[in-house]
């Protein structure tokens, strides 16, 4: 996905998640429910070149 900030464009690759089916479940207040574990697939680190009130530096 191509994204614009403040007239500099840059992709992204947002992560993905996963949601495993998970077999606790329970009732709150009268209404039955399943808990979620959510999985984020880990993000490759960027070494990218930034710019801030016109100095540079590397993340």
């Amino acid at each position: 996905m191509n994204l614009t900030y403040r007239g500099v464009r840059y992709a992204s690759n947002p992560a993905g998640v996963q949601t495993p089916a998970t077999p606790e479940q329970g009732v709150f207040r009268g209404v039955p429910l399943a808990w979620k574990r959510y999985q984020v697939a880990s993000v490759p680190s960027i070494g990218e070149s930034l710019q801030f009130l016109g100095r540079t530096y590397h993340r």
